[in-house]
């Protein structure tokens, strides 16, 4: 987690949003690491969660923030919001000038989409109600005034396995699923691990189902 900041500049004294946290699960391995001004937000919590060391995460929708951040994180959750511009406005009223934006979303440009089509496990419907390619996240985060500083393909073996599955018939709670039960998985051990060394290529190639982007915000406003 701590090379996602590294990779932005931000330090364990900036403050730093998590926007659909959540019970907080990620801030507090960063509050571990030796971050101190860390906050979350997640509209579907049943209340406000003190985590201590003054770590909150509140029950807040984020055009309910009104403090600025220098690092804001969407951790696999843009592609459950409906209207994408409206987020990202959002965004960039509490980013802080020159401050940073992570976001990590599956994307369909990707060689499980290509292979799996309409069976690709990361559509997800009707959870997934936006899914983008590299491109029109770039391009979305640009007209809101952030700039692309680069990305990181970090996906893993479940979009092979996942919608093989989903080719096979299988959804992923069903009890066949190697998801509810890994010890009677419709796969054999050689099956899996192939699927694993098929995402870390995917991963070096650029071709993965799933991505961090990083962004920096304009100093304007």
């Amino acid at each position: 987690q701590l090379r996602w900041l590294r990779r932005l500049g931000v330090g364990r004294d900036d403050s730093v949003l998590d926007v659909g946290c959540g019970a907080g699960e990620l801030l507090r391995e960063l509050q571990r690491d030796g971050c101190r001004r860390l906050a979350g937000i997640d509209p579907y919590l049943a209340g406000d969660l003190d985590l201590g060391g003054g770590l909150v995460v509140r029950r807040l929708e984020l055009d309910a923030v009104a403090e600025r951040h220098d690092l804001v994180m969407l951790h696999h959750v843009l592609e459950h919001l409906p209207d994408q511009r409206r987020v990202f406005a959002q965004l960039r009223r509490v980013v802080k000038p020159d401050g940073s934006l992570l976001v990590r979303i599956p994307v369909a440009d990707s060689l499980a989409w290509r292979r799996y089509g309409v069976d690709w496990v990361q559509l997800d419907a009707p959870r997934h109600l936006v899914l983008h390619t590299r491109r029109s996240l770039e391009r979305l985060a640009a007209a809101a005034g952030f700039a692309l500083l680069g990305s990181e393909d970090d996906g893993t073996a479940f979009q092979f396995w996942g919608s093989e599955q989903y080719r096979r018939g299988i959804p992923l709670r069903d009890p066949r699923s190697h998801a509810t039960d890994p010890r009677r998985s419709p796969f054999t051990r050689e099956e899996l691990a192939g699927f694993a060394r098929e995402a870390a290529q995917a991963n070096r190639d650029g071709v993965s189902d799933q991505a961090v982007f990083y962004f920096r915000r304009d100093t304007s406003s």
